[in-house]
């Protein structure tokens, strides 16, 4: 299954375009699933279409599965509004040469509690 979620940001990432809505409100998504995943089916392309028809942000993951053909899709429809969340200095997976956040854990043992400390940086 591939998890999208909207996330509300307290500040604005300088990557990140703002929306032009009459609020002024930033609205970015956060796309991420299971690693078994290496296609997405239509329900998914179609609710990908819609943020991105919406402009918003999308926070994405550099694994395998969900994040790599989430971000695949992302690319082969040119959409620049993505940002990669990764551990370390290089991104395992950046198919649009987007942007990317790296993450540096105390761990260093590249277990899944390293992976998910991307998941939990503020």
């Amino acid at each position: 299954m591939c998890d999208i979620h909207p996330v509300r940001l307290l500040q604005q990432p300088s990557q990140f375009q703002t929306n032009s809505d009459e609020d002024n409100i930033m609205t970015t998504v956060f796309i991420g699933g299971s690693r078994s995943i290496t296609r997405l089916n239509d329900t998914i392309r179609s609710r990908v279409d819609n943020i991105m028809h919406q402009r918003f942000a999308i926070v994405i993951g550099d694994a395998d599965g969900a994040d790599k053909a989430v971000q695949s899709y992302l690319a082969e429809k040119a959409y620049r509004n993505v940002v990669v969340y990764c551990m370390g200095n290089d991104c395992r997976h950046n198919v649009g040469s987007w942007p990317a956040e790296q993450i540096y854990a105390d761990n260093q043992v590249k277990d899944f509690a390293y992976y998910t400390t991307k998941w939990s940086v503020k």
